[in-house]
């Protein structure tokens, strides 16, 4: 899919200045608060992943300290997005034209007498996505 490097921290990446854009995917606090570290002077913050939250109470878990002289001083942008809103129709659009092609994204199929392993191959996190079908 075009990459041409990984690293398993950002630690391991020379950025002394930061970075432009930190996406925070994981919804996870320490991770969040890692990024917010990491965004450079003039730069960007998305929130993106599902933030912890505790189900039986709606309350929320996670948790990041910002410092605001920093966002004011550094004039750091801290945005979310909940993609869900509007990416349905996009995406239908791009894989309808062409533009995107379903074989990159499914890596399995199974049918759906072989449900169970299903759910179990997606919960070992093998694959990109494993699409049931009927038998």
């Amino acid at each position: 899919m075009g990459v041409t490097g990984a690293a398993t921290s950002a630690d391991e990446l020379d950025r002394p200045q930061g970075w432009d854009i930190v996406v925070d995917a994981t919804g996870n606090g320490a991770a969040i608060q890692d990024g917010l570290d990491r965004v450079a002077k003039a730069g960007t913050f998305l929130q993106f992943g599902v933030a912890d939250y505790a189900t039986a109470t709606a309350t929320a878990t996670a948790t990041a300290t910002i410092n605001p002289y920093r966002i004011y001083n550094q004039e750091i942008t801290i945005t979310g997005s909940m993609a869900v809103l509007h990416s349905y129709e996009r995406a239908a659009e791009l894989f309808a034209g062409g533009v995107l092609d379903p074989e990159v994204f499914i890596s399995d199929r199974l049918p759906l007498s072989r449900y169970p392993e299903a759910l179990d191959h997606f919960a070992s996190g093998a694959g990109r996505k494993t699409v049931v079908v009927p038998d």
